[in-house]
């Protein structure tokens, strides 16, 4: 994004934060039955790596009443204030500001979006 940016252009992305990923999915599982739909969903939170590995498998049923089932493998991974702050340095970005889920308030250890606003360097 920084080579298309203007000197003192803005980037902004959000992120989930550590705590979310780590408490609300981390070790955990879903699942439902809605009639023709139905998915359960795991999750595995691998500390070492700052990962949650999501894995979603999917039940649908045809108008023919045939099963299809699919599965979905997603990984999110965390990142430490550190880190969002070097990548935007390595790509000449300056971090101007970080919110609680494009709340104009500041993140919290119960926050589960942070909002990151770059600046370009110019």
């Amino acid at each position: 994004a920084a080579t298309h940016l203007s000197p003192n252009g803005r980037v902004v992305i959000d992120v989930n934060s550590a705590s979310k990923l780590r408490n609300m999915f981390g070790d955990s599982h879903y699942g439902d039955d809605l009639g023709d739909f139905a998915y359960i969903w795991r999750n595995r939170h691998r500390p070492q790596e700052h990962e949650v590995d999501f894995l979603i498998t999917l039940f649908l049923t045809s108008e023919q009443g045939i099963a299809s089932r699919f599965t979905e493998h997603h990984v999110q991974r965390y990142f430490t204030e550190g880190e969002l702050e070097a990548v935007g340095a390595e790509a000449g970005l300056r971090v101007v500001d970080v919110f609680d889920d494009y709340e104009d308030k500041p993140c919290t250890p119960l926050t589960q979006r942070e909002t990151w606003v770059y600046q370009h360097g110019g």
